[in-house]
């Protein structure tokens, strides 16, 4: 009798221990679909915010105004060429950034008051 439930207990063992072994990948599958479920929720969140925020008449405006050069009755709507507006760089920058001293050595200058001469590279 001890040989039959041992061969009995054998065979409940290998049968959960194949059944745990199949069970665990689908498991972590389950648990990484889930939180791309999550992700999903989130960007469909913020997909309706931005199509509320495209479908208001504050925005159909301005983007009318903008490309189209919409105005209302009585407004005087004035036009700057490309070309005459300021460039967006920072005073003092230079235009090549590779021109530029290394940021510890700027920063050297910064906290010691070193003529920038000095340091020319």
């Amino acid at each position: 009798m001890v040989k039959g439930d041992a061969v009995l207990i054998i065979l409940v063992g290998f049968g959960l221990y194949t059944n745990y072994t199949r069970q665990k990948p689908v498991q972590e599958e389950i648990s990484q679909l889930e939180k791309e479920i999550e992700e999903f929720k989130g960007k469909k969140v913020e997909l309706a915010e931005l199509a509320e925020v495209l479908d208001s008449a504050n925005y159909i405006e301005r983007e009318a105004r903008s490309r189209l050069g919409y105005k209302k009755p009585g407004e005087k709507v004035v036009s700057i060429p490309e070309s005459a507006r300021p460039s967006p760089r920072v005073l003092g920058a230079s235009e090549n950034l590779d021109d530029r001293p290394a940021n510890p050595v700027m920063w050297f200058r910064h906290f010691f008051k070193q003529p920038k001469e000095v340091f020319q590279e």
